[in-house]
């Protein structure tokens, strides 16, 4: 998976123009049908017909099409992705096409792609250079649980796997409609404050970002969710100030589980922070990175709703939704521990 925007605080602001489609000169004699699909801001987009060679210049996009079922249909994805050992064996014969925010244009060429698929809010940065290749490109997030289950829908009717997707849509919104169940209607003043770091030191995420719409989603209130800004750096001195009631720490999803301790640790060690809420009452939180945004959030968003509401999730264990997800959509994804306390 792409690591920049699934770790990240959340997406900047979207670009216009989501999409660059080749001119439309007739229906596609497979399909008998144009189809339609959203982009992440919301912007509808009339193509041709289904595709059948697609490049994956986004992580997560690349996964839920594994996903769906599609896997045969992608010709082309990042290098990230192309050494990722959970997205590997599904993709194998698939060619590298180098950075996501840099993609090679000429091994995308080679390619012949029907369409690219880019992130909405975090687009290359040669991405004049990729419409000048005169592809259709859809620029679609697949992390942000605000549009996930859309996306996914987007995804299924670009691929012709619409039936494919009714199972992983209900899987994620089951894990939602769980937490609005367990949380809603708390009182606003009762709610916990939460730090959320990503995983730079001190990097705190914004109003509207994917990680603020995961705590308030939980139930929480984001001590950084005033500031428009999607992703930040703030000093030791703020985070006292705030003095959070929680503190979660993402964790990249390569870090061996036996370093989670130390980092902890760490955390414990910062100037100041031993007059935090949330040291003193031993609220301090890792989560794996990895399950706090993009396909698999169904069981981040139930961990985060177990850190805030401890007595409310009681029951639920977010490592069985791992494994449920295992078993009915992606069977490389890591079955170990995902939230460290």
């Amino acid at each position: 998976m792409d690591m920049a925007p699934s770790a990240s605080a959340g997406p900047a602001t979207s670009e216009s123009n989501p999409v660059h489609a080749q001119p439309v000169n007739g229906i596609h004699p497979s399909t008998g049908r144009e189809i339609e699909v959203i982009t992440s801001d919301g912007t509808a987009v009339r193509l041709p017909s289904t595709v059948n060679r697609i490049i994956a210049a986004n992580g997560d996009a690349a996964e839920l099409l594994i996903a769906l079922g599609a896997e045969g249909k992608i010709v082309g994805v990042t290098d990230s992705v192309a050494s990722d050992s959970v997205l590997n064996p599904y993709i194998a014969n698939a060619r590298s096409i180098g950075n996501w925010q840099t993609p090679d244009i000429e091994a995308m060429l080679e390619l012949h792609p029907d369409i690219v698929i880019t992130y909405g809010s975090y687009r290359p940065k040669n991405i004049d250079r990729i419409l000048a290749m005169n592809v259709s490109v859809l620029s679609i997030d697949c992390y942000h649980l605000d549009s996930l289950s859309r996306d996914i829908q987007s995804l299924a009717v670009l691929t012709g796997r619409e039936s494919e997707a009714i199972p992983l849509i209900a899987f994620i919104e089951r894990s939602k409609e769980i937490t609005r169940e367990r949380v809603g209607g708390i009182d606003q003043r009762t709610k916990p404050r939460v730090f959320i770091e990503s995983y730079t030191e001190y990097t705190v995420s914004g109003k509207g970002s994917a990680a603020d719409t995961l705590i308030t989603f939980a139930g929480g209130i984001n001590i950084a969710g005033n500031d428009s800004q999607p992703s930040f750096k703030v000093n030791p001195e703020w985070i006292v100030t705030q003095n959070p009631d929680v503190i979660i720490k993402l964790v990249p999803g390569n870090k061996p589980w036996e370093e989670y301790p130390k980092i902890k640790e760490i955390l414990l060690n910062r100037p100041g922070f031993a007059n935090v809420s949330a040291v003193q009452n031993n609220r301090i939180y890792l989560l794996n990175g990895e399950y706090a945004f993009g396909p698999r959030v169904s069981a981040g968003i139930l961990a985060i709703g177990k850190i805030l509401y401890p007595e409310r999730f009681e029951d639920i264990d977010p490592n069985e939704l791992v494994s449920e997800y295992r078993r009915k959509f992606l069977d490389t994804v890591p079955e170990g521990q995902m939230l460290f306390h």
